[in-house]
């Protein structure tokens, strides 16, 4: 019997029996394996730096005035590039002590804005969602 006349599947799994990698070669579960496609590409060189700055910078600097303004100026932020010894943070990682003073890590500052502007949209469409069904028009 021919490579030609068997199931796709049955072809992959020969091939990665055999270490051979082909590019028309694909398999389901443990044994998948990730080939360079043009979208893989096009998303990690374009939209990989896209989504990093909408994380880091923006969500950074939403998250900042979130935790001052939530925690009354008793946790502080780190700044963006800051250089903290890795040993001095606590709970994974997301804050250190200066002191007394409590500083929230950049990532986790970041965090704390993004997740905030989803709960703001999030909290928008439902009062959008809930005023169009219950009040008249």
């Amino acid at each position: 019997m021919s490579a030609r006349a068997l199931h796709p599947r049955t072809r992959a799994a020969e091939a990665v029996a055999e270490g051979v990698k082909r590019p028309g070669a694909w398999v389901v579960g443990p044994l998948e394996t990730s080939y360079a496609m043009p979208g893989s590409i096009i998303g990690e060189l374009i939209l990989q730096p896209i989504l990093e700055f909408i994380f880091l910078i923006l969500g950074y600097h939403i998250g900042r005035v979130v935790v001052s303004v939530f925690t009354l100026g008793r946790i502080k932020c780190d700044r963006l590039l800051a250089n903290t010894p890795r040993r001095t943070m606590k709970w994974a990682g997301t804050y250190h002590r200066r002191g007394q003073q409590i500083y929230l890590a950049a990532e986790a500052t970041a965090g704390v804005g993004v997740i905030f502007v989803a709960l703001l949209v999030a909290g928008g469409f439902l009062i959008y969602h809930l005023s169009e069904r219950w009040l008249p028009n």
